[in-house]
């Protein structure tokens, strides 16, 4: 799996341009208003189009200070992928890129980044469950469903979750 390399933020929320170098293990701090959480959900809506609170509202992605246009570029060394929003004519348009070309769909594009993350198989069998939200926001774990939960990390461990359910079941009945 691809590793994060750098995130160019522009225009996003309080965040006019930061680029950030990460490596394996990463630590943002800074003063309250600095752009520490928005940072993250910066990071998050580009791999999802939504914030940590699971708002796909883009209205609120574009920078406080006013503008037309908001960015994310997620560079993984190999490949980047970029999810921009712009204003057209009122109403919030979004694109997204994959080495440099515009993707036919936001879904097409999301689909390559996923392939490229490994993440593809994932994503199909646990659709409830987040697995960007839950590597970036640790508190994310605490609103999943423990039958979601449990078949996400049966799944890590390749135990058929269906066949562990149909068993207890059929122990409550006996």
């Amino acid at each position: 799996m691809a590793l994060l390399e750098r995130v160019m933020i522009r225009n996003f929320r309080n965040i006019e341009s930061k680029a950030l170098d990460l490596g394996i293990k990463n630590t943002i701090e800074g003063k309250n208003m600095s752009g520490k959480t928005n940072t993250l959900n910066a990071i998050h809506w580009a791999f999802t189009g939504k914030t940590l609170d699971g708002s796909t509202d883009n209205r609120s992605n574009f920078p406080i200070k006013g503008g037309s246009k908001t960015s994310v570029t997620l560079d993984f060394g190999d490949f980047k992928f970029c999810r921009i929003c712009e204003m057209v004519d009122g109403t919030p348009s979004v694109t997204v890129w994959f080495d440099g070309e515009e993707c036919e769909s936001i879904k097409n594009g999301e689909a390559r980044l996923h392939a490229k993350l490994g993440l593809s198989d994932i994503i199909i069998q646990y659709p409830k469950f987040d697995i960007v939200r839950f590597l970036l926001n640790p508190l994310y774990f605490d609103t999943v469903a423990p039958k979601d939960l449990r078949k996400f990390f049966y799944g890590l461990a390749n135990i058929d979750f269906n066949d562990i359910e149909a068993q207890q079941n059929q122990k409550t009945q006996d």
